[in-house]
């Protein structure tokens, strides 16, 4: 694995080739330099934190999100997407676009994800590093769904280091029984996609879609024992994980997210990130 730090930014042109070439083979080097992780106390504000894209001096931000199924990590990173002035990278919207364009690569992992397989890490891992050598991700991105296994963050540092960029990292913590509850509870219609929930957003007629009068359905992978086995295996991929990107170097916290709504909690990653990127700064 490369360090973790970096100078110079990288032109898209410039990095896609070197970022390409190195990524799969995350185990080429070893870290060459680590540094202490610091946590920071959260504060809430009443305001957007952030009225332009967040960098650290002279670098982007990489704002990394890890959370379990239910814990709202994607409602988070569309509203951090708006107050941080950041892009959202997403590989299971990137791998739906494939798939809808019907090329090389949606018809290859189609199958496996209507049975809701994980796509293989050679794969994501290189939709990923050519996503972020894109123009757009230059002012900084946040990674929502990436990285899910310690192979996969082997090869972010990697990624990061040759892009330049400065990587905060944060993690959703939900308590497994309201995990449960509010995963079970969710209803799909069959036709539109709409995404309802029994006891949170239930639809004006039980069952039936509002939009097109559609029966709703329930997705295998919402169903208790489904969703417990997700829970394990976020559990068994998430510890190593973040011990690697603790190891080099990266800044990361853990933030709940059972009580407060997801505005609040939006407004609490805001605010830690802006301490850290300070902090950051004065120590550069």
């Amino acid at each position: 694995m490369g360090s973790a730090t970096s100078s110079t930014c990288y032109s898209a042109d410039r990095a896609s080739s070197s970022v390409r070439d190195r990524v799969t083979n995350p185990r080429a080097d070893l870290l060459s330099q680590r540094s202490n992780t610091r946590g920071y106390p959260l504060h809430m504000s009443t305001h957007s934190t952030f009225a332009s894209p967040v960098r650290t001096a002279s670098r982007p931000l990489a704002l990394v999100l890890f959370g379990p199924p239910g814990s709202g990590k994607s409602t988070q990173a569309n509203l951090l997407e708006r107050t941080l002035g950041l892009l959202r990278v997403s590989p299971g919207d990137i791998l739906r676009a494939h798939v809808a364009r019907g090329d090389a690569l949606g018809i290859e992992v189609r199958c496996g994800m209507r049975m809701g397989q994980l796509v293989p890490d050679e794969i994501v891992n290189r939709m990923i590093a050519e996503r972020l050598t894109n123009p757009d991700c230059k002012s900084g991105f946040i990674l929502d769904g990436y990285p899910r296994t310690p192979n996969q963050c082997e090869v972010l540092i990697r990624l990061l280091h040759e892009l330049a960029c400065e990587p905060l990292v944060v993690q959703l913590t939900l308590d497994v029984d309201i995990a449960i509850a509010r995963l079970s509870g969710r209803q799909e219609c069959a036709t539109c996609g709409e995404l309802y929930h029994v006891s949170s957003r239930p639809p004006r007629v039980a069952g039936v879609c509002d939009s097109d009068g559609s029966k709703l359905t329930v997705r295998n992978d919402d169903r208790e024992d489904a969703i417990r086995a997700r829970l394990s295996a976020y559990q068994a991929q998430t510890a190593p994980s973040l011990r690697l990107l603790s190891g080099a170097g990266y800044i990361c916290t853990a933030i709940p997210s059972e009580s407060a709504p997801p505005e609040v909690t939006a407004e609490n990653i805001g605010e830690w990130i802006r301490r850290a990127t300070n902090r950051r700064a004065v120590d550069v």
